[in-house]
């Protein structure tokens, strides 16, 4: 009889344990999760913004032009859309 349940609390503590570790393993991905995110969100505007670069003056801006080419902040002039 007491070899059963030192072989029960065994299964039981082994439960736990597995219980435990999911539990810890599923709060680390939400964090990661959510913390992606984020780190996302706050370069959401600049990943939309498109670099240019001006031929006739030589300054380089950007723009959310959905196009291929903006118009110059400085000098008006329309240029194509840097790609890297």
């Amino acid at each position: 009889m007491g070899a059963f349940c030192v072989f029960s609390r065994n299964t039981a503590m082994t439960t736990y344990f597995a219980i435990i570790t999911c539990a810890i393993l599923a709060f680390a991905a939400l964090n990661a999760f959510f913390w992606d995110r984020a780190y996302v969100r706050s370069y959401r505007r600049q990943m939309r913004e498109n670099v240019y670069h001006c031929l006739k003056c030589r300054s380089i801006y950007t723009s959310r032009a959905s196009g291929e080419s903006a118009v110059c902040p400085v000098c008006g002039y329309r240029n194509g859309r840097v790609k890297f």
